[in-house]
């Protein structure tokens, strides 16, 4: 066996053989030269065959250049899979590109077995993880970094997704919520079958349990036909194609509370199936009705102009002695001398709040004192000029009524002072009012509280389902502590606030209004104690929409449903090519939530979109259809969740 050294040596053999054999040969033939030669190879080979202790040299390496690494850019477009794999150290790149705003979501599979990092255009990380979900910041193309999280050859899918929009590729289904039963499409999962629907062949049955009920209907291409479903317990009817697939949906624009699915032309030949649910389970009856029905033009209402009822500013005038004073009506009086008094009375039940005033009239030298006296004749509050710190009135402040009935006021003059006055009570913190005017919307507005004891009172005409907001701030160099109240034209008080905003500020968010007419807006302090300034804003949050009588409408579609805060609601309807729809939605809480609708094509294109109408937060707004098919409206809440009406009405041309 040769060893590293043997082949050594025999090559260095090899090379001194070869290099002697190039000697000139005239050098040979000298006999010195012999000898020299031969005396020379002897100790060599001597030298050459003795075992060293240093290892033997070996050839050496030239350095050369690192190979550069080279890292593969794919694409990544969303809802989709891709598989790849990894060695230990290496690095794969994925890229997308995305708008700002867009809420964008990377995952792998197996989760843990390699880690991301998200960058923009410019190299910088935005995150990094097992997954990435975040909103993006601008309109660029970003790149996923992929490497391995283990030593071994991974194998990984890796798939985008928008976690702010469905996914197009997935069928749309109905979600899931509280009111709507939802089952999931599917060729033999749509409820339990109940035979074949005909035309002109009603069908009387009844639904008892959960599970909705499947009736089948075979159609040829081009057919138009409608589907009506009556029932008590508030029907639902769903149409689905032979793949299982929704076609249209309704809940009750029929007459009272039907559902009816209006003039669907069948693409295709097939067998379809008709879903019936009950929200109230009971005896229904559904009818298949062959061609196309004429649509009937909705109710219109013809709107009654509002008419701001004139307001005719109460005036303090004379009230015999003994007479009953009004609510916030101040009488007038004199005291002829020191010795002399007056006296008045007014009603209270028990628990109620009154609050009493007496004022001097201007250039009166009377300094007022008042008494009151309950039914019993026993006094139950005083107060005088000199105690009331109400710049020279008498004031009871927030009297609370210990009984029902008549109570005694006794008016007289201190330290025998004695002059013209004015005389007034009223329920809760003030007694009497100051006509302000009538303010316009959205428009802030500068006032005062003059004189204590006083409230401002503002003018309103509003609609029955109006939402209007009211707030009330003191100014800064004042210890007003405004209370704000929404009262209707007979005084009876609706809404009521007193520090709902910061620093003692007043706030009403969200007043609804059942009756066309006039209401008041009222402001006072909230202990009588105070006067000063404020601002007032008012504004209306919803405004009950003016009916109108063009254009006209026919309902297609009528769904109740709700909505969880961060999901979306899906409703489908079937439309043809050039027809314009209205579509509406009207949230049942608008204080609560604030919903956004969009119009989805056959293909799941977004082609229209509406959240915030002229007059309220309810979405309203106008499509032309593009083509034959079912479209689909997305319902979904901004921030928020609730209950809510869609209605998607045709307009008759």
């Amino acid at each position: 066996m040769l060893t590293s050294a043997r082949v050594t040596v025999i090559w260095r053999h090899h090379y001194l053989i070869h290099s002697l054999a190039k000697l000139p040969v005239c050098l040979m033939k000298n006999p010195l030269a012999k000898q020299y030669v031969s005396l020379l190879i002897g100790l060599y080979f001597m030298v050459a065959c003795t075992p060293v202790s240093e290892p033997l040299p070996t050839l050496a390496i030239l350095p050369t250049e690192a190979a550069s690494i080279s890292i593969s850019v794919k694409p990544l477009p969303a809802w989709e899979i891709f598989s790849s794999s990894l060695s230990a150290g290496q690095i794969e790149h994925w890229q997308f590109t995305a708008t700002a705003g867009d809420a964008i979501r990377v995952r792998v599979v197996p989760v843990g077995s390699v880690t991301l990092s998200l960058m923009n255009a410019n190299g910088d990380v935005l995150s990094t993880g097992d997954e990435v979900a975040l909103t993006v910041p601008a309109d660029d193309t970003y790149t996923v970094e992929v490497q391995p999280s283990r030593s071994e050859l991974t194998n990984y899918d890796i798939g985008l997704a928008y976690t702010d929009r469905p996914n197009p590729n997935l069928p749309t289904a109905l979600p899931e919520v509280v009111g709507v039963p939802t089952p999931t499409p599917a060729d033999n999962d749509l409820g339990s079958y109940q035979g074949e629907l005909l035309p002109q062949a009603p069908i009387n049955a009844e639904l008892n349990g959960e599970t909705p009920h499947i009736y089948t209907l075979r159609a040829t291409e081009g057919d138009i036909m409608s589907i009506v479903l009556n029932a008590p317990g508030d029907p639902i009817l769903r149409l689905f194609d032979p793949a299982a697939q929704l076609i249209a949906m309704d809940d009750n624009s029929g007459t009272g509370n039907a559902a009816h699915i209006r003039n669907v032309q069948f693409a295709q030949g097939g067998v379809y199936s008709v879903q019936v649910s009950l929200r109230e389970a009971g005896p229904y009856e559904l009818a298949l009705i062959p061609g196309e029905q004429a649509l009937i033009a909705d109710s219109i209402v013809t709107p009654t102009r509002m008419v701001p009822t004139p307001y005719l500013t109460p005036t303090a005038g004379p009230v015999p002695a003994g007479e009953r004073l009004q609510d916030h009506l101040p009488a007038l009086g004199e005291l002829e001398s020191a010795s002399d008094f007056s006296r008045y009375s007014f009603y209270a039940l028990a628990g109620e709040v009154v609050t009493i005033g007496l004022a001097p009239a201007e250039d009166s030298s009377l300094r007022p004192s008042l008494e009151v006296f309950g039914p019993d004749g026993s006094l139950v509050a005083n107060a005088t000029a000199r105690t009331s710190d109400a710049v020279g009135k008498a004031l009871v402040r927030n009297l609370v009524i210990p009984e029902e009935g008549a109570y005694l006021l006794i008016v007289t003059g201190e330290d025998g002072s004695f002059g013209a006055y004015s005389i007034g009570y009223g329920y809760g913190q003030s007694y009497r009012e100051h006509y302000a005017g009538q303010p316009e919307p959205d428009v802030l507005l500068n006032d005062e509280i003059a004189t204590h004891g006083t409230r401002n009172a503002y003018q309103l005409t509003l609609r029955a389902g109006d939402a209007i907001s009211v707030a009330v701030n003191p100014v800064t160099n004042t210890l007003l502590d405004p209370v704000v109240e929404i009262a209707d034209s007979d005084g009876h008080v609706l809404y009521q606030d007193d520090n709902g905003g910061s620093n003692r500020a007043a706030l009403l968010r969200f007043a609804q209004i059942n009756a066309d007419g006039t209401y008041w807006l009222r402001v006072y302090d909230a202990t009588s104690a105070q006067i000063g300034s404020y601002t007032l804003r008012w504004r209306i949050v919803e405004s009950q929409a003016t009916p109108t009588a063009v254009p006209m409408a026919s309902t297609i579609m009528s769904i109740r449903d709700s909505v969880s805060q961060g999901e979306y609601g899906f409703y489908s309807f079937y439309g043809r090519a050039g027809q314009q729809v209205q579509i509406r939605v009207t949230a049942t809480n608008a204080a609560t939530f604030d919903p956004v609708a969009v119009l989805l094509d056959p293909n799941g294109q977004e082609i229209a979109e509406g959240d915030d109408s002229d007059s309220s937060m309810n979405p309203l707004f106008f499509a032309t259809l593009p083509a034959d098919g079912t479209y689909t409206v997305r319902v979904n809440g901004y921030l928020s969740g609730g209950d809510f009406e869609l209605n998607v009405s045709l307009i008759l041309p």
